[in-house]
């Protein structure tokens, strides 16, 4: 589908650039203040382009439904990028990047506890990919310690 594949790289292109301004910008506000200020200005184009793309029945939504929307909201989004940006503002890029990239294994991994998902070859080869990424971050050589200079 190449419309969702421009829509994937789209997100992605705004996420690096985010964090890029992030950490360019330093605003004077604690990490706390702006993160609630990007999950409030991010649910807005979603409020307001939701009723284009399917009916939005409040009434008929189920209370598990309810539970995934605000545990979607109030921890996973709004806790989990406090955490991120805050990552972000203050480590070194290596180290910060480094902490998104067990994300896509705690998921696949969630789906076969928790949803009895089974992946494929692809899947597997992708999470290869990811682990081979975090060991070439981490497999850093430490510089050769420096003799000092002998007395004279």
């Amino acid at each position: 589908a190449p419309v969702a594949a421009l829509l994937i790289l789209g997100a992605s292109i705004s996420w690096a650039l985010g964090i890029v301004l992030v950490r360019k910008w330093k605003l004077p506000l604690s990490q706390t203040v702006v993160s609630g200020w990007m999950i409030l200005m991010g649910w807005v184009p979603l409020a307001i382009l939701a009723p284009f793309f399917g009916p939005v029945i409040v009434h008929d939504i189920s209370g598990g439904a309810w539970f995934a929307l605000l545990y979607n909201i109030f921890l996973a989004g709004t806790l989990a990028h406090w955490a991120w940006y805050s990552l972000a503002r203050t480590l070194p890029v290596a180290i910060s990047s480094m902490s998104s990239l067990p994300v896509p294994i705690v998921g696949v991994f969630s789906g076969m506890l928790l949803l009895g998902e089974r992946p494929g070859a692809g899947e597997w080869i992708a999470l290869a990919l990811v682990v081979a990424a975090m060991v070439a971050v981490l497999w850093v050589k430490k510089p050769a310690a420096v003799a000092p200079p002998p007395d004279n």
